[in-house]
């Protein structure tokens, strides 16, 4: 008699049961992200100015500047006429700061 044999008495020609399901592991939410609409709309307020040192990201200055690091789509779209790409900023570029506390 081998192992196999001692197992399908027990299981049948199946065999084992599936394990019981895992459940989810719930991650927390954090605060939804500023859409592009909305960070152009607010682009437009008045701003102040913030010159980009080494190291420095849009998400950084955000967080610095306006409180939260996910309205950097507020900065890059006030300063869509020199930056392209969100991730690509360079020491001295000169940027817009939208002030956004009309909106609190």
């Amino acid at each position: 008699m081998g192992f196999l044999d001692l197992l399908r008495p027990k299981f049948g020609k199946k065999g084992p049961p599936p394990p019981p399901p895992v459940p989810k592991a719930t991650v927390p939410t954090a605060e939804p992200r500023m859409t592009a609409p909305a960070a152009a709309t607010i682009a437009k307020a008045a701003t102040r100015t913030y010159t980009v040192r080494a190291g420095d990201t849009l998400s950084a200055i955000a967080k610095r500047e306006l409180g939260d690091q996910g309205k950097y789509m507020v900065i890059f779209e006030a300063n869509r006429e020199i930056l392209k790409d969100p991730d690509k900023i360079f020491p001295g570029q000169v940027l817009k700061i939208p002030d956004t506390s009309a909106l609190h």
